[in-house]
């Protein structure tokens, strides 16, 4: 029921119809479910990957079966400029203190690529109750679980800032989501 079902339209991927528009963590559940690739990524209609950025992501994962979820520098679309947006300080590579980091703010950003048998493995989902931060909680249950992380510190897309979008809509409940995600790991 969302506007995104027109965006499918243009490409081969299976639809999911619902009779109402699901939260966020719903939405991205639906498609864990139905998926039948290796491969997952939140990436929203809106998001953009360059040429070569989620090939470069797919061959990260595909050459390192120990690594269980990659995501990269993001460049960040105002409406009036693209410009880097900053996710670590650190060369690309293996974030071995991934949990720590999340314990004080979410760095993944939007379009990471994970495997989708950790879901599986670790029996955890998005947190359909969570209207911002289902990402981030699942990111930190990942990791929590042992989920190794990968880091590029090149840019492997675009992601576009509007003032509409669930995060800088609800400035406040997302605030709210993410204290009570680092309360919990602490």
């Amino acid at each position: 029921g969302s506007p995104e079902e027109r965006a499918a339209e243009n490409y081969a991927v299976k639809v999911v119809r619902t009779p109402d528009i699901p939260t966020l963590g719903e939405a991205w559940n639906l498609g864990i479910c139905n998926a039948t690739g290796d491969y997952l990524t939140t990436a929203n209609t809106d998001d953009r990957y360059y040429i070569g950025g989620l090939q470069a992501m797919v061959d990260a994962l595909d050459n390192r079966p120990e690594i269980g979820l990659v995501f990269s520098q993001v460049d960040q679309d105002n409406g009036r400029y693209i410009f880097p947006w900053k996710r670590l300080d650190r060369g690309t590579g293996e974030v071995k203190d991934i949990y720590k980091i999340l314990k004080t703010r979410c760095i993944i950003g939007p379009m990471p690529l994970w495997r989708r048998e950790i879901h599986r493995r670790i029996s955890y989902y998005f947190d359909e109750f969570m209207t911002v931060a289902a990402d981030y909680d699942m990111w930190t249950k990942m990791a929590r679980a042992g989920v190794r992380f990968w880091y590029f510190s090149e840019s492997c897309g675009v992601y576009m800032k509007r003032e509409d979008g669930l995060e800088h809509a609800n400035p406040e409940l997302c605030r709210l989501e993410s204290k009570q995600i680092r309360e919990a790991m602490a």
